[in-house]
């Protein structure tokens, strides 16, 4: 909290922190004293080791990720004083992604996840690390990918050879990043037409989002789409379903019918679903049912629907 309130001042002292490495010097230092007998050696500093260097530099990068959260949106005790620009974060990000420490490279990862869009000139450092030999570092820039969007399309092939893994995790971290990008990962749609048929219903689920995120949902999806509209299914997994048969035509009744239901039955997780693709003009037809949403006695589905609404770029409701 104490970085966060020095805002913008707190980046150099942290990209310091990440760029710094124990000196010749220091490690002459610490073997030299590692040699002296045990009584003086208690006298004497011991000096900084490598593991010292590799801590703080995870410490600083988990800081400076929550630094590029917070730094566009507004908090419960008021907007940020000092601007933090993405430029001034990039430069270390970038190093710790480039790290001989895997740690220390997936804790670059997250940070870079935390900038969202404003990461997209790393995501070619991001998509060598998606080729990691540690999980959590491959995991971590997989998530990244995601959270950049439509700007990462370079690391699509990559992320889609998680598609075709054993990995359950892998497999549905890369599906949702691959949704996350959006349109430019069209080209794993056929891909992920597989998951469709899944037993796990998460990877059901986020394949379905997916396909709707993308925008273009092959007409061999069609199939398994339709038995996940079915009413066994959660709502949640029904109502992403139906978008993205809605996809395949925005102006067909039967198609806006059964999303405008969904949606209707349980409208704080149509719209969360709804909202998790961009919005135009193609979504005019919904925009009664927004409207109407809007005076939903819950809040939050307010919220919800007027967002939607405001998605909608060229829609006015």
């Amino acid at each position: 909290m104490a970085f966060l309130e020095l805002e913008a001042r707190a980046v150099p002292f942290l990209s310091r922190v990440v760029l710094s490495r124990p000196s010749a010097l220091g490690r002459s230092y610490r073997a030299t004293v590692s040699r002296l007998p045990a009584p003086l050696q208690a006298w004497l500093p011991r000096g900084r080791r490598d593991e010292d260097y590799r801590l703080r530099q995870r410490q600083a990068l988990v800081l400076l990720g929550f630094l590029a959260y917070w730094k566009d949106r507004e908090r419960p005790w008021g907007k940020p004083q000092t601007r933090i620009s993405a430029g001034s974060i990039l430069p270390a990000i970038r190093v710790g992604l480039r790290d001989s420490d895997a740690v220390v490279r997936g804790t670059a990862a997250h940070a870079a996840a935390c900038l969202g869009a404003e990461a997209a000139p790393l995501v070619s450092e991001l998509t060598r690390l998606v080729a990691e030999t540690n999980e959590v570092a491959r995991l971590s820039a997989v998530m990244a990918l995601g959270h950049i969007g439509p700007g990462a399309s370079n690391a699509v092939p990559a992320l889609a050879t998680f598609l075709h893994g054993a990995n359950l995790v892998e497999h549905q971290v890369a599906t949702l990043a691959l949704g996350r990008i959006g349109d430019p990962a069209r080209s794993a749609g056929t891909t992920l037409v597989r998951a469709l048929d899944a037993p796990e219903t998460d990877t059901r689920h986020l394949a379905a989002r997916a396909l709707y995120q993308i925008g273009r949902t092959p007409p061999e999806a069609v199939p398994g789409l339709r038995r996940l509209t079915n009413q066994s299914h959660p709502a949640g997994l029904r109502q992403a379903a139906a978008l993205a048969l809605w996809n395949l035509d925005r102006h067909d009744p039967a198609a806006l019918a059964a999303v405008s239901n969904l949606i209707a039955q349980a409208p704080l997780a149509g719209l969360l679903e709804l909202n998790s693709a961009s919005l135009d003009e193609t979504a005019s037809s919904l925009v009664p049912l927004l409207a109407t949403l809007t005076n939903h006695p819950q809040a939050m589905v307010r919220r919800k629907a007027a967002l939607a609404l405001s998605n909608m770029t060229r829609v006015k409701p």
